[in-house]
């Protein structure tokens, strides 16, 4: 975020496009995301920073063996009430949201829940939706004086679930927040047995 997704040519990546929704008003804001370049992809950018509204959010149309995936890339700033219902007007079952929500919640490793925290998980409960914890359960963000923090969430569609492995990548310069790492397996098709 914030200045790399002004200049892109800080995290050259072989074999993959990168795409940015530039930062708006604010140093940390701003959206870098890459995608393997076997991949047809397609960005629709759905909420820039105004003066009334801060989220952030950018859409990736990603196709893979002729399924259309919608995954939606967020940076909410502190203390930001979304409109998260805004992010799941098309949700179906190929639909993923991760970013940095900024959302307080034990669920995710918080010693408390803040307004946010509470805000995201009525989100989660009240619709198609689960939250995806990383493979080994880490903060996703570490500061530079030492502290760590769990502000980046993976949410899908519960039919995509079983099929996401979620990792993270050690950020570069090793503070700040780690990357995302998010792989669709392929659906497993099963026979049926005779009786």
């Amino acid at each position: 975020s914030g200045s790399s997704a002004d200049k892109l040519e800080f995290f050259p990546m072989k074999n993959y496009k990168s795409y940015s929704l530039r930062r708006s008003r604010q140093i940390a804001s701003g959206i870098v995301i890459f995608v393997k370049d076997t991949l047809i992809a397609e960005p629709l950018i759905k909420h820039t920073m105004t003066s009334s509204a801060f989220l952030e959010a950018i859409e990736l149309r990603v196709w893979k063996n002729n399924i259309g995936f919608r995954i939606s890339f967020i940076y909410n700033p502190p203390r930001n009430k979304p409109d998260l219902n805004s992010l799941i007007v098309d949700w179906n079952k190929h639909s993923i949201i991760l970013g940095d929500f900024n959302a307080h919640s034990t669920r995710w490793g918080y010693d408390q829940n803040c307004p946010i925290g509470n805000l995201v998980e009525d989100f989660i409960d009240t619709n198609q939706i689960d939250f995806i914890e990383n493979s080994k359960a880490s903060p996703t963000f570490l500061s530079y004086g030492g502290s760590s923090s769990h502000p980046d969430l993976l949410l899908s569609h519960p039919r995509l679930t079983p099929l996401i492995k979620h990792d993270l990548i050690m950020a570069p310069g090793g503070a700040g927040h780690k990357i995302l790492s998010v792989i669709l397996s392929e659906p497993r098709l099963t026979k049926a047995r005779r009786l």
